[in-house]
């Protein structure tokens, strides 16, 4: 069952996240430098700062205070940083486009939501 294995690892899995978000960032800033095209720049953007840094950093806060991991608010974080990331990332070259904003606002608020419930999760400093 995933999501009991991802609770377990959580911190396996938001290192496992940003590690992909941080190639896709890489490939995607080599795709605009070789096409001389950077209309993408606020997805690579985002690409290394939600998907990379800030997933590798909360895996790396729940490896250090695995405590943490145990909160019910940090399975809920997860998941809104693995559904929420790939929404916004969709929804931001859609929304730079002239296209709807939707996606990239629901994206959003679903990072926000999970930094707010890291925030209470640390906060409290147990599980």
């Amino acid at each position: 069952m995933i999501g009991g294995t991802v609770m377990k690892n959580i911190d396996r899995w938001f290192i496992l996240m940003a590690i992909v978000y941080a190639l896709a960032g890489m490939l995607l800033g080599l795709w605009m430098g070789a096409k001389e095209d950077y209309s993408q720049v606020p997805v690579h953007a985002h690409l290394n700062l939600v998907g990379w840094a800030s997933m590798a950093l909360f895996g790396l806060i729940y490896r250090a205070w695995p405590d943490l991991a145990k909160a019910r608010l940090a399975r809920m974080q997860f998941w809104f940083m693995a559904l929420g990331t790939p929404v916004m990332l969709v929804g931001i070259p859609i929304a730079h486009s002239g296209g709807s904003p939707l996606l990239a606002i629901a994206g959003s608020v679903a990072v926000i939501a999970a930094f707010a419930k890291f925030l209470v999760i640390f906060a409290r400093g147990t599980g």
